[in-house]
């Protein structure tokens, strides 16, 4: 006899990647949606027995804009009114499927100042009817549709891959950075010397602080962890060779402190800044306007911290665009690695559609620098550049980001050596680009790698393999 709750347990990832590409594959079905006067939303819907996609698609229309039903023939009040333009029904009774539902811009264009805002859209097409309606068993925006005008009506990265390039010297091809780790309980001056040990290193591009180092931490507070780095990182400039490193302190603890936050970072000599929109929608916007408007532009890095609960309503593509319209210049995906539980869920095509939507056309915006970040180490590094030129994309658009394997490699006294970190994952660089090691199969990399290191005398990458993969 089974346990009345263990019964109804379901593999959640396996479901949202079922459902992911079922609608994958039907949404090619629809014809072209006319944007011009409206924002098209699509969503995946699974009502109640005794209803159909067409009737919840309608009331989220009605209720979501006007919540008239009986709106007159061309009124403004029509014309102010969602409406269901059509479906396509998984099931014979229709209580599984696709509806696509217009929502007028003229709700939501701010005639003003010509633009448009990410958080009132998310407000309209992902509000509380979608999501608190009790006839819907389930609801997710799989997809939004939007004019080449009200693109453009975004600021968009103002820095983007090349800029990033062009701002730290770097040259071409996949760029590398690192995360400041250990990433709390050191002082401002500790911890410039942990950053110092990636700025002297020209193969980092960026390194950054983690997501959620509080920005005023009693023993390293943002102005004085900012000012100690900076001076570090000036300091390194001269034994690195060529460009600086950039720098992007952590400044989000609260939307309404951003610009305060900006203010000071920069101040002490920030060269970017990092936060995470999600528990601040509207951040990223309000912080390249503010920036733009005092004329001190840098980078942000657009971490996706929280985002994952909000993934099993909306798909996380959808979340990464508008970061990208609302001005991003970089973003954290997920590293192809070695292990059955990737960090990213589900694993798959979401993980390609975040990565296609963050660098290809669009309107006029430059793409974002994607980072594969989050267990990032020298036994995957190699899978992940060789997946990226497999996959055929633009090496130019990638940073590789890892932490805790560069700035937690321990020497053979036991301490924590950045240096031989960084050694470390050049050697495997060198394996891969050099000797030619094959990535794959990737069931056998770490085994192999460790080999390979041992044979070519790369003493820091065999002693890395060796902390990060005690099993293998």
């Amino acid at each position: 006899m089974g346990n009345k709750f263990t019964d109804f347990l379901i593999n959640l990832d396996e479901r949202e990647s079922i459902i992911r590409k079922e609608v994958k594959a039907r949404l090619n079905q629809f014809p072209p949606a006319d944007t011009s006067e409206s924002i098209v939303a699509t969503y995946f819907i699974h009502t109640m027995p005794f209803t159909n996609i067409e009737e919840s698609g309608q009331e989220i229309a009605r209720l979501q804009t006007s919540g008239e039903k009986y709106t007159g023939e061309d009124t403004i009040l029509q014309r102010s009114t969602g409406h269901l333009l059509d479906s396509i029904r998984f099931d014979h009774k229709g209580t599984c499927g696709l509806v696509r539902i217009a929502f007028p811009l003229i709700n939501i264009w701010d005639t003003r100042h010509d633009t448009i805002y990410s958080s009132e859209i998310l407000h309209i097409v992902a509000g509380a009817v979608q999501f608190d309606f009790p006839k819907n068993i389930d609801i997710k925006l799989v997809d939004i549709a939007m004019s080449e005008e009200v693109i453009s009506a975004f600021p968009g990265p103002a820095f983007g891959p090349q800029g990033l390039r062009e701002l730290s010297g770097y040259g071409e091809g996949i760029a590398f950075g690192t995360i400041g780790k250990p990433k709390t309980g050191l002082t401002a001056r500790e911890y410039a010397r942990v950053i110092a040990e990636a700025a002297r290193n020209p193969l980092f591009l960026f390194v950054k602080d983690d997501e959620n180092y509080g920005v005023w931490y009693k023993y390293c507070p943002l102005n004085e962890r900012v000012k100690a780095v900076i001076e570090a990182v000036k300091e390194a400039a001269k034994e690195r060779g060529k460009g600086e490193i950039i720098y992007a302190p952590h400044i989000g603890n609260c939307v309404q402190n951003l610009t305060e936050n900006i203010d000071i970072a920069l101040d002490n000599g920030a060269t970017a800044i990092m936060f995470s929109e999600i528990h601040g929608r509207g951040g990223v916007r309000m912080a390249r306007e503010y920036m733009a408007k005092t004329g001190r532009q840098v980078p942000i890095y657009g971490h996706n911290g929280g985002i994952t609960p909000l993934t099993r309503a909306i798909f996380r593509e959808i979340l990464d665009m508008f970061a990208r319209l609302d001005g991003i210049d970089l973003r954290q995906t997920g590293p192809v690695g070695t292990h059955t539980l990737p960090l990213l869920r589900p694993y798959g095509e979401e993980w390609e559609a975040c990565e296609e939507v963050l660098t290809r056309p669009l309107g006029q915006h430059k793409p974002v620098m994607i980072a594969r970040a989050g267990g990032l180490d020298q036994g995957n590094i190699i899978l992940n550049l060789a997946d990226i030129k497999e996959r055929g994309y633009d090496p130019n658009n990638f940073i590789m980001l890892s932490g805790s394997a560069i700035n937690e490699w321990r020497n053979e006294s036991g301490e924590y050596d950045p240096r031989g970190g960084a050694i470390a994952m050049q050697q495997a660089i060198q394996a891969y680009e050099k000797d030619g090691f094959e990535a794959l199969p990737a069931e056998t990399h770490v085994e192999r790698l460790y080999e390979h290191a041992q044979k070519h005398g790369y003493r820091e990458l065999a002693s890395a393999l060796k902390q990060r993969y005690p099993g293998q």
